[in-house]
């Protein structure tokens, strides 16, 4: 991969916006977008690995992205405590988008996602740990500090997301270091 592409990486939080960042974003023509959304490639929750090493997730041309973007939520999840770890040890220094949602709102958006479309029941309806655990966020954001910088580290409002899209959009695209208009006025090379 090309010197001095960057990796931004959403770690969550489930069911808080990360597809609809992970989208916007993708349409930039120097953001090149992972062959799959959620790779999950640092994650306890894969257990295959359809791609050799991480660089492989994505087609980069060199001559025209500046950086890597996938959005997998199991960075976040309840068994997810080594992740920040094996980023580190891997040899990447991403910047890491943290979307935040109501915890309240996004554990219901959650508990209903998983028995609608996934037809998982959970032990004891909306207190599983599994539906909990990612709206731990203060827990997940002190594991990612200890490995990784706090400038490396953008927290977003899941209804600012919904409410004031440009204004967060122009705050993602001042972390990653250049000034964007938006909405932008392309289409992905990705």
């Amino acid at each position: 991969m090309r010197s001095g592409v960057k990796h931004c990486i959403i770690i969550g939080a489930m069911k808080a916006g990360t597809t609809n960042l992970y989208t916007s974003l993708a349409k930039h023509p120097n953001i090149c977008r992972a062959r799959l959304k959620e790779p999950e490639f640092f994650s306890p929750y894969q257990s295959w690995r359809p791609y050799d090493s991480y660089e492989s997730l994505w087609e980069v041309d060199p001559n025209i992205h500046l950086v890597t973007l996938e959005a997998s939520t199991g960075y976040t999840k309840a068994n997810s405590r080594e992740t920040p770890r094996r980023m580190y040890e891997y040899g990447i220094r991403p910047y890491l988008i943290y979307i935040l949602r109501n915890p309240f709102d996004r554990i219901e958006s959650h508990f209903n996602f998983s028995a609608r479309s996934l037809s998982i029941e959970f032990d004891s309806d909306i207190v599983d740990e599994e539906l909990i655990s990612p709206s731990d966020y203060m827990t997940h954001i002190d594991r990612y500090l200890e490995y990784f910088p706090r400038d490396r580290l953008l927290i977003l409002d899941f209804a600012q997301l919904n409410h004031a899209k440009v204004e967060v959009m122009d705050s993602v695209f001042d972390f990653l270091g250049w000034a964007e208009p938006w909405p932008p006025p392309y289409t992905p090379r990705c």
